[in-house]
């Protein structure tokens, strides 16, 4: 079976883009995907059984078994990209499981606001927006502002009032993001 070209990526990467036998860069010569166990003794294409070699560490060794040390630094690299791996994977697990959180808190407050026989009129905000509102720190209390402020106002109709209290949000952020609401004291 061929190494796929993200795994060739992902050994690359794990190996900080050095030979793991003579610590050669890119810059000093080709790097090479090689098998720390070769296929002719029985190794396989699996990343725990992969290391970065320079050309010629690659073509040098053939089909000779492989010292401890190495294997056991090949098993360390892995072990250390196995675990960096977990570790975004449960940081993209937590920041999911926030933005749920967040897109209820935000559903509570306009179902709060926006009356039950409105609701069939009344768009409720798209995931984005909460997504965008989420990731930029806005606290509820804007988000309850903001919903007030678009259900009492009578000039915007309903199918607009999520739009509209977007707008809010967005140019509340705007407002700290540049500086908008301070006060010259010059």
């Amino acid at each position: 079976m061929a190494i796929s070209t993200r795994l060739r990526f992902e050994i690359l990467r794990r190996d900080n883009f050095r030979c793991t036998y003579c610590g050669a860069t890119p810059d000093e010569g080709e790097l090479h995907i090689d098998h720390v166990v070769p296929v002719a003794l029985g190794g396989t294409d699996i990343a725990q059984n992969l290391t970065t070699a320079c050309a010629p560490c690659n073509t040098g060794k053939g089909s000779t078994s492989p010292s401890e040390e190495l294997v056991a630094e090949v098993d360390r690299a892995v072990a250390v990209a196995v675990a960096a791996q977990k570790r975004a994977a449960e940081a993209i697990a937590d920041e999911m499981d926030a933005l749920d959180t967040f897109e209820g808190e935000v559903a509570q407050i306009w179902d709060a606001y926006v009356p039950q026989y409105r609701r069939q009129y009344a768009s409720y905000p798209d995931l984005s927006s909460i997504s965008t509102w989420h990731a930029a720190g806005v606290p509820l209390s804007l988000v309850e502002y903001a919903t007030r402020l678009a259900v009492q106002a009578g000039h915007v109709p309903w199918p607009g009032k999520a739009g509209y209290m977007a707008a809010i949000i967005r140019n509340k952020l705007r407002e700290v993001d540049y500086g908008e609401n301070q006060i010259d004291q010059t």
